[in-house]
């Protein structure tokens, strides 16, 4: 809907105050829809990381990580906002542990931050059996999708932030 507002009924329209907010929310919906972050982890926040398991109990270092991963997404969003482009010190994070820990919703999170404050497309590729299939399925002669590999590799290389999730 256009949302037009008429102050008298000779007036002109007008566009309402929210549209600018409603214009940039349809933005970001549409950034995170095309990501590729699966859904469980779509519009998860710093501030969705839990500090106490539900046993009740403490969990080790969760503010360190709030911390890291709102710095980058500060000195990053500072760096746009200045138009200096993007930061050279903090160029990412590299996560590592055994499965079940949260290194995937960590760094959904991260990337749904980026993508909030920044208003950038990013992509979320988890490395997959389905993924390298359809890598390698662009190499096939008899393949419709043959001769496409680099296209694939051309969005990946493109975004301005890139999640790479592991096979475990």
């Amino acid at each position: 809907p256009p949302y037009l507002a008429f102050d008298s009924p000779e007036a002109e329209p007008t566009w309402c105050v929210c549209r600018p907010y409603r214009s940039k929310i349809r933005h970001i919906n549409r950034l995170i829809r095309e990501s590729g972050i699966p859904a469980r982890f779509q519009y998860k926040y710093v501030n969705d990381l839990l500090e106490i398991d539900p046993a009740g109990r403490p969990i080790p270092g969760v503010n360190l990580l709030k911390g890291r991963v709102s710095t980058l997404v500060d000195r990053y969003s500072e760096r746009r906002r200045l138009k200096d482009g993007p930061p050279s010190p903090a160029r990412g994070l590299f996560l590592w542990g055994a499965p079940g820990n949260g290194k995937t919703l960590l760094a959904c999170i991260a990337l749904n931050e980026l993508m909030f404050n920044c208003a950038l497309p990013g992509k979320f590729i988890g490395l997959s059996r389905k993924f390298f299939q359809t890598l390698r399925h662009t190499f096939d002669e008899s393949s419709p999708t043959r001769g496409q590999a680099i296209p694939i590799l051309e969005t990946l290389s493109s975004v301005p932030f890139l999640v790479i999730d592991d096979l475990g």
